[in-house]
């Protein structure tokens, strides 16, 4: 299963205490800018979006995706704190390939299945 982006922006903002919309805004304050390059990367990394459409969900160019994606490793090669923050979101986000389907259900999914036993059982039903 491949992550949505708005899941890998509302990852990196819980990790950085900032708000998903920080992420999004223009501000090029630097708090938000670390993360948003963070963001962008791993959304190019773990989808399979282009830079365009990676840009439109950042409300941003396809050149300044690119931008921030190669700053992200960059940052990401020299700066160890922030390597440890986004392994963080990329552990949480990889949790999620596991969780059942169903809306506010928290149980793990069955292999092979997008919903948890308790629903694969509710199917037989």
């Amino acid at each position: 299963m491949i992550p949505h982006i708005s899941d890998i922006q509302a990852e990196v903002a819980r990790e950085w205490g900032i708000r998903k919309r920080d992420i999004i805004s223009p501000r090029r304050y630097r708090p938000y800018v670390v993360p948003r390059h963070i963001a962008m990367w791993l959304s190019y990394e773990l989808t399979t979006a282009s830079y365009s459409m990676i840009g439109r969900l950042f409300e941003r160019d396809h050149t300044t995706v690119m931008h921030g994606v190669r700053n992200a490793r960059k940052i990401l090669r020299r700066c160890m704190a922030t390597r440890r923050q986004a392994l963080n979101v990329l552990q949480r986000i990889e949790a999620m390939k596991y969780r059942c389907a169903v809306v506010g259900c928290v149980n793990t999914a069955r292999p092979g299945k997008d919903v948890c036993a308790e629903h694969v059982a509710g199917e037989n039903r």
